[in-house]
């Protein structure tokens, strides 16, 4: 019996992870097709998996963790597959380079999205991981995963403090005009701007200003999300558009029928576009898009496949991600 291991609850299979999605879809064509029974389990639990990150497959004794390496195996055993695009040695590795894209852009957009965007962390996502586990698992998991995302959205220049890898990212002229951190920070220091009087002002003053200097960076990287967001639909428009065979505007990158790279598109457009975000300035870009066939031939696939998620099961004995199982994890009493 097969096993898929993603984030989620019994009601769904988690935004958390758009690779979870596009791994479950993936798992329920070649079932379906094939006949073949997995199991999707709700477990959260990423001490399942060798990387420790779902999603993990798991057949017998053999793991496989992340979506390439899923797919991969899952075709593999299977053969071809009907309801997934055959491809030519060109467009395989197309796909493949389709599929690093996705994992190197949208998925720290992705990122971002959940746990830099104050409001969706605050009102959604914070909300969402708390479910997932029991007292008190949920703050420990929550922080890692907020901690890991603020990481990853340096690589492209969106944490907070404007920082890259060779330091170029920090906008001239557009953040110097609020560039007063030493002023605030002295005044989160000193006590004796806790003053009455004029005191009291300056501190409503440096208040108001950090408040306005962090709106100012939330709303430029979110405009730096929207810009990286359209530079690789336009790329993927253009491959797109070279395909001669993919059933006009209903088709995929590469047929008819969709690849790889398309389920993980899709899943990370799915997951970018969350009808649950209070932020939803993505789905708001696509959304205006109205004259793209495009972007609005994927919102369309969005709304096909999200009524395709198949049903899911709960963890079971171990796989629960509790305290107890952690700690007789941590001590080498069980091994997954």
């Amino acid at each position: 019996m097969l096993k898929l291991h993603v984030w989620g609850d019994t009601e769904q299979v988690s935004v958390i992870s758009p690779a979870c999605i596009a791994a479950v879809w993936i798992a329920d064509l070649v079932s379906k097709s094939k006949g073949i029974d997995i199991d999707v389990v709700v477990s959260n639990n990423t001490n399942l998996s060798p990387i420790g990150e779902l999603p993990v497959l798991i057949d017998g004794e053999i793991k496989f963790s992340g979506y390439k390496q899923i797919c991969s195996y899952l075709i593999s055993k299977n053969g071809p597959e009907t309801q997934l695009q055959r491809l030519s040695s060109r467009e395989a590795f197309l796909d493949d380079s389709v599929i690093c894209h996705l994992e190197n852009t949208l998925d720290i957009i992705h990122q971002y999205n959940l746990y830099s965007n104050r409001t969706n962390y605050e009102q959604y996502t914070r909300k969402l991981v708390a479910r997932y586990y029991p007292f008190p698992m949920m703050y420990n998991q929550s922080l890692r995963l907020y901690k890991c995302a603020q990481e990853r959205v340096k690589l492209l220049g969106l944490d907070k403090e404007k920082s890259s890898f060779f330091n170029f990212s920090k906008t001239q002229g557009f953040d110097d005009d609020f560039d007063d951190d030493d002023e605030i920070r002295d005044y989160s220091m000193n006590k004796d701007f806790q003053t009455e009087g004029i005191s009291e002002l300056h501190k409503r003053f440096l208040s108001q200003k950090s408040q306005t200097k962090e709106m100012v960076r939330e709303s430029s990287n979110c405009m730096r999300c929207l810009m990286i967001i359209d530079k690789s639909l336009k790329k993927l428009q253009s491959l797109w558009g070279e395909n001669s065979n993919n059933g006009g505007s209903g088709g995929y990158l590469f047929g008819a029928l969709p690849s790889t790279c398309d389920i993980l598109l899709l899943a990370y457009m799915y997951c970018l576009t969350c009808k649950e975000l209070p932020d939803r300035f993505i789905f708001n870009f696509l959304d205006s898009k109205k004259d793209n066939a495009f972007v609005q031939n994927i919102l369309q696939k969005i709304k096909h496949l999200e009524l395709s998620l198949p049903s899911v099961k709960k963890p079971e004995t171990i796989e629960v991600p509790s305290l107890y199982n952690e700690i007789l994890f941590w001590t080498g009493f069980i091994r997954y």
